[in-house]
């Protein structure tokens, strides 16, 4: 298993709100993905979901209950450059801490853990990467599928082309356009769930990735604090009543307990 990426610990940055300036404040940024169900919705102008609710769990701890606490709706290629530039304090978005992203913005212990797979269709009958060899792969700009086909699209001729979101992606696929669809276990799942002719041809792809909270290079105390919050919150037991009463129900056993609950992880902490 991929050893953990923990942040280093640099001095504050110009632009990103520290610790201190967050709390006498009393308001805190958090990015959160725009359509990403279970972990994001829009739903009646307003966002929900399991990464909605630990990111109002850690700005709660942050601010106070009386405290302002600004959820900014973001793509994914959005995380990088606006925690990069002080725009976002924190990214609570299905943030995997790769080797790569960690030079750029510090990551807390995680919460999630996804791998690689490529949604194909059942009718194609794809079992492995060489079943796409010189055939047309989709993919989300910003994401850790991107980064692996950027390696290694070439090793099997891909022809890779991008989309907004799971919705484009999967509307792609079932009229033909492309061949597969790559993203992580976690995310793709609801692609699947919603499209019948489709199906998680490629299960594995790659090392077990974490998801984590991002903040901005070198903001330390933050990210100690977030650490703090994730786990007080497992012994609070917050990540096993979202899996009891999200997960569980979302995915009806379609994807492993081992990538949805890391209580026993995190009990290393």
């Amino acid at each position: 298993m991929k050893k953990f990426l923990l942040l280093s610990l640099g001095c504050a940055c110009a632009f990103g709100a520290s610790l201190q300036e967050i709390q006498s404040s009393k308001k805190v940024k958090i990015g959160v993905r725009e359509n990403l169900p279970p972990f994001s919705s829009q739903v009646n102008g307003g966002s929900e979901g399991f990464e909605v609710s630990l990111a109002k769990e850690i700005g709660t701890k942050l601010v106070g209950s009386d405290g302002s606490i600004d959820l900014v709706v973001i793509e994914a290629k959005d995380r990088l450059p606006m925690l990069k530039n002080g725009d976002l304090d924190l990214v609570v978005g299905n943030f995997s801490a790769t080797p790569a992203r960690a030079k750029e913005v510090d990551f807390s212990v995680p919460y999630l853990a996804d791998v690689q797979v490529v949604v194909t269709r059942k009718a194609d009958g794809v079992t492995k990467l060489s079943d796409l060899k010189g055939k047309k792969i989709i993919v989300q700009k910003g994401t850790t599928s991107d980064d692996w086909l950027k390696t290694n699209a070439q090793k099997y001729s891909f022809d890779v082309s991008y989309c907004e979101h799971g919705v484009e992606c999967a509307e792609k696929m079932l009229s033909n356009e492309v061949d597969g669809y790559m993203h992580t276990n976690i995310t793709a799942a609801a692609v699947v769930m919603n499209n019948p002719s489709l199906e998680t041809g490629i299960k594995s792809v790659g090392e077990i990735d974490y998801i984590c909270v991002g903040a901005q290079k070198g903001n330390a105390e933050l990210v100690n604090f977030v650490n703090n919050a994730i786990i007080e919150l497992t012994k609070a037991e917050f990540f096993q009543h979202a899996y009891t009463d999200t997960f569980e129900k979302f995915y009806k056993g379609s994807i492993d307990k081992k990538y949805l609950l890391l209580d026993d992880f995190l009990s290393n902490f």
